[in-house]
């Protein structure tokens, strides 16, 4: 909370600086048996709400007993300025002469003006320390809400607020990690304080996790419910340098499902995957999938998302069943993941309307995702194999007979996975070219929790790797390949009031990799290392396979690295980074998209905006 000066505290600043320059600086003083309250405390310069505590010591109580209560008064009021006595930084006790506080002896006028030039003081060190956090970067919101969490983090630890603040304002602080959690943890100073608790519960339990894949590979010999599904594939997400990034996830759960106990001193039942849906997502094996997809909805609506995965990917608890191939158990694999989420997130709203209305069974989940299925079908996980099994095999005996040419099959691929359409509904809209379903795009590719570590290590290898090679596109409605001047295929990236900077195989394409990243890490700032690595996530391959994805739906295929045109924009307000995609003027067609990274590295866009236009004169 922010040092905030009290209706209360300042009626006895102005009481003393009215006495001091008078001349007077006993607060309470006898004179004639009778306790007056400093000539009129109790009804003159000290309001009606000091005064009518007051009152009654004026001749029931003796002078040292008005002495005392008159400080305890004042200690009331300086307490309350910093959320409780335990929390009175140690300049301002020193100022109150703690040690001999409630000895009787009066509160003198000078004794309160010190009392406010020492708080005066924390005020102006909270104030730097607020200014050497926007010089670090942070924008005004972020400032504002630190001082906000920060009030909880005293509270629950019982440092000062400049303390408190100064470790919210740490990058990578236990505070500052559980900040951008949110949720519960920031309701109340108690669920902060088992936050922090927590979050050293969580990182013994994770390593015991990571030494025992180390030594066994599989976990099918863990007890209390572990079973045996988390698969090697899982081992990614416990690897030492995946401790953020897990964290992330399975915290961000714990911060907005009501029903976790967060109290629990228990890792393995806190943490574990018959308790904690994020874990029990990667040891279903989606930790091969859907990168993008899952980490930009919104915690709170992971919640459905997982649901609905617990539904699909019931947990194996025996390992005759564990080693057999998910197909020959009846079972979805990691390579269904992609349709599976494009169905869940084309009826979103309808799943998280019967998970809040208690009606989110496998049947009903089935039933809606999956319409083509028979009427008498039992709608079980079994149904949905045998149907992902016909929509392959459709997809292989249309391109056999020539019904369709080998484009359209991709587009109609891309369209009923990417979009959640039936096959039906992706056949219609691949030949029709009528545009598709507004909803998120599935974006494929590997959920490297370790992206998410709190530095920008592993985005900048990506990145790297990334805009060195962008290569073309297809048209596949016109049959065109596009992009096949070598000059043409590039990233352009525009900062603001600078030189736009296009990188590709070309020696100087190459040199301007290094300085585009370098430029993103500065325009984020060094207070959002988070925001940084989602940005150039997001114009890495991991995010332009979402804008892929949306593509895909209008026809156009293309291969990983295609070219695209970013233009970066910061709001100083919120601190926010707009990453705005737009085609490059070569295609015969124009894309417009937008990513916004917040400080703490979560990610939002907008709808993909499609136009089709006449091919460029050659």
């Amino acid at each position: 909370m922010a040092i905030i000066i009290n209706a209360q505290f300042n009626q006895f600043v102005k009481f003393a600086q009215e006495q001091y320059l008078a001349g007077r600086t006993k607060a309470i003083a006898r004179d004639g048996g009778e306790v007056l309250i400093g000539g009129a405390l109790a009804g003159h310069c000290i309001k009606p709400a000091v005064g009518d505590k007051l009152r009654p010591l004026w001749r029931s109580q003796t002078n040292k007993d008005a002495n005392n209560a008159v400080r305890t008064l004042f200690m009331q009021s300086v307490a309350d300025i910093f959320g409780g006595e335990a929390r009175i930084p140690q300049s301002v006790k020193k100022a109150m002469l703690m040690k001999d506080y409630n000895c009787g002896k009066p509160l003198t006028a000078r004794r309160i003006i010190a009392v406010k030039a020492a708080i005066s003081a924390e005020i102006d060190k909270l104030n730097s320390e607020k200014a050497a956090a926007k010089a670090m970067g942070f924008s005004s919101d972020e400032v504002n809400k630190m001082v906000t969490v920060a009030g909880l983090y005293a509270e629950a630890t019982g440092c000062t607020d400049v303390e408190a603040f100064k470790e919210v304002a740490r990058v990578g602080s236990k505070a500052n990690r559980l900040m951008n959690y949110g949720g519960r943890f920031l309701e109340s100073a108690e669920n902060f304080g088992h936050g922090l608790r927590l979050l050293d519960t969580f990182k013994e339990w994770f390593t015991n996790v990571r030494e025992e894949l180390n030594s066994i590979g599989l976990l099918g010999d863990r007890k209390e419910g572990w079973g045996v599904t988390l698969l090697n594939a899982a081992s990614g997400s416990f690897s030492e340098t995946s401790l953020i990034g897990t964290e992330k996830f399975i915290f961000e759960y714990l911060a907005h499902n009501p029903n976790a106990n967060l109290a629990e001193t228990n890792g393995e039942r806190m943490f574990g995957l018959e308790t904690n849906a994020a874990t029990r997502l990667f040891g279903c094996g989606y930790n091969n999938g859907c990168t993008q997809t899952i980490a930009q909805i919104p915690p709170a609506k992971r919640l459905t998302l997982y649901a609905a995965i617990d539904l699909f990917y019931p947990l194996v608890t025996t390992a005759a069943e564990a080693n057999k191939r998910p197909k020959d158990r009846g079972a979805l694999s990691g390579s269904d993941s992609v349709l599976i989420i494009g169905r869940v997130l084309k009826h979103f709203d309808e799943i998280e309307a019967m998970k809040n209305g208690g009606t989110l069974t496998t049947k009903n989940l089935i039933r809606l995702c999956f319409p083509e299925l028979p009427v008498d079908s039992k709608c079980e996980v079994a149904d949905v194999v045998r149907l992902i099994a016909q929509i392959e095999n459709s997809l292989l005996e249309d391109a056999a007979s020539g019904r369709f040419p080998g484009e359209l099959i991709v587009t109609i691929q891309a369209i009923q996975r990417e979009s959640g359409c039936t096959y039906d509904e992706a056949v219609e809209l691949a030949v029709s070219g009528k545009s598709p379903p507004i909803v998120p795009y599935v974006s494929s590719g590997t959920l490297n929790v370790s992206a998410y570590d709190g530095t920008t290590n592993s985005a900048r290898i990506q990145l790297e790797t990334d805009l060195d090679r962008p290569t073309n596109y297809s048209d596949v409605k016109s049959k065109t390949m596009l992009l096949d001047n070598e000059d043409d295929i590039k990233f352009t990236f525009n900062f603001p009031g600078e030189q736009p900077l296009s990188t590709n195989g070309t020696e100087e394409g190459r040199a301007n990799v290094r300085v585009v990243i370098d430029k993103i890490e500065a325009f984020c700032g060094n207070a959002h290392p988070a925001q940084a690595s989602g940005v150039m996530t997001m114009v890495s391959q991991s995010g332009l396979g979402i804008l892929r994805g949306g593509l895909s739906s209008y026809g156009i295929v293309s291969n990983e690295h295609s070219a695209c045109d970013f233009t970066l924009s910061k709001n100083d307000q919120t601190g926010d980074v707009t990453i705005r995609y737009t085609s490059p003027k070569v295609l015969p067609f124009s894309f417009e998209w937008t990513a916004t990274v917040r400080p703490d590295g979560f990610v939002t866009t907008t709808p993909l905006q499609f136009e089709r236009g006449q091919p460029p004169a050659v």
